[in-house]
């Protein structure tokens, strides 16, 4: 007795759940209970709750709501429940927006005819790939496959210049073929102004090209990427550019690459080994990192371009480095002539030179065998260094010179104590 009495308790608080009709049924059963103005506005809330399917009741929601503001969606709802697919259709064409929604009304309560006509008509008002797309779909289900093919290379086109490429390729690559795919990327590289785009577009149909196993075509494609992106005043991921310039394989895209992306000693030697020897000395010129050209200096030297190593050296303001190079490649009078205006130069705080500028030019006024300009490098190196209180060095002149107690001299001067 307990537990019945329990059960009826809560069935006053949490009613049965009933199967559709009979919902209905008490639905109506219900109202019948309410005054009438009361049961009319009931049926109108009904309607709007989703309780009730009733044309009549969906009649007078519709007037009601006429100038509430209701949404699109919610006066369709109402227009299909009176029975009236066509008004529904009304108001969504009515909000321009609802293309998709007025012809899916259209196909599901009257026919895919009626879906045809107002996708047509919308494309009337604004050309759209999407509204092809969708006709190419309705013309396939009533089999009409030559107006399908139409609308899909219309939706393919539009879709291309309204820059929904990936779209246009999908549909492509799903209907059509892969050659055609490429010629979307290529129509769209073509037609776009800003030239990081039109390289990423080439370079899109150059990895389509590969994979169909057309190689002149992907090099192709490849190479014009590369050109778009060495005409952009920005560059992007400096790896990505260089790869691409080496999957070219054009030597002289690759060096303007490296040059583009600061790595000039890459550069320069990719030049220097490819024999173009102005175009390597140019990129030197242009380098005023000391680090960097005395390395481009040894290179040229590996390479047996002593010539440009001395240029280089001298470019970089390392004098010693380009006397030294021309004296052991066999440029003496070169060696000499770099040395005398340094040691003829007079330097900070009455510093005459570097010691090793005298020497360099002994060496090589010795192999000229020219006793007369090694005899005044020797004895203005032994004043200089003598006036700076240097004696060890003007000592090792004299000795150079032969005169032996000149140079023991010097060193005995060297040794003294200081004061």
């Amino acid at each position: 007795m307990q537990t019945s009495k329990w059960r009826s308790v809560v069935g006053i608080f949490i009613p049965t759940v009933l199967p559709v009709q009979e919902k209905q049924y008490n639905l109506d059963e219900l109202l019948t209970k309410l005054p009438p103005e009361a049961r009319e506005a009931a049926e109108i809330g009904a309607v709007k709750a989703g309780f009730s399917a009733s044309p009549d009741y969906a009649a007078k929601a519709s007037i009601f709501y006429a100038d509430k503001g209701s949404s699109y969606e919610e006066m369709a709802r109402l227009e299909i429940l009176k029975g009236n697919p066509e008004g529904a259709i009304a108001i969504y064409e009515g909000g321009h927006f609802f293309v998709e929604q007025a012809a899916e009304v259209a196909k599901d309560h009257i026919s895919i005819n009626r879906a045809i006509q107002i996708y047509e008509k919308a494309i009337e008002r604004e050309d759209n790939g999407r509204y092809h797309e969708k006709l190419m779909s309705l013309y396939a289900e009533i089999g009409d496959l030559a107006a399908a093919k139409i609308h899909l290379q219309q939706a393919i086109t539009r879709y291309g210049k309204s820059g929904s490429v990936d779209r246009a390729v999908s549909l492509e690559r799903e209907y059509g073929t892969l050659d055609k795919v490429i010629e979307i990327y290529v129509r769209v590289a073509e037609s776009n102004e800003s030239n990081h785009n039109r390289a990423s577009y080439y370079h899109y149909g150059a990895k389509v090209a590969e994979e169909i196993g057309d190689e002149k075509k992907a090099h192709q494609l490849y190479e014009k990427s590369l050109d778009a992106l060495l005409e952009d005043r920005f560059l992007f991921y400096p790896e990505t550019l260089i790869n691409l310039a080496k999957k070219v394989g054009n030597e002289e895209k690759l060096i303007t690459v490296y040059e583009l992306v600061s790595q000039p000693i890459e550069a320069y030697k990719l030049a220097l080994q490819g024999n173009k020897i102005d175009r390597a000395m140019n990129i030197c010129l242009k380098v005023r990192v000391t680090d960097d050209l005395a390395k481009m200096a040894k290179f040229a030297l590996e390479k047996d371009q002593a010539e440009m190593a001395i240029k280089i050296y001298e470019h970089a303001g390392l004098d010693k480095d380009a006397a030294r190079t021309a004296y052991t490649t066999g440029n003496p009078q070169k060696a000499l002539d770099i040395c005398e205006e340094k040691m003829n130069s007079l330097q900070v705080n009455g510093n005459f030179g570097d010691a090793d500028y005298f020497e360099i030019a002994m060496d090589a006024a010795t192999k000229m065998g020219d006793e007369e300009k090694i005899k005044s490098i020797g004895n203005k190196a032994m004043q200089r260094f003598s006036v700076l209180g240097k004696f060890a060095v003007s000592a090792k002149f004299a000795e150079k010179l032969g005169h032996s107690e000149i140079a023991d001299t010097y060193r005995m001067l060297a040794s003294l104590p200081k004061v």
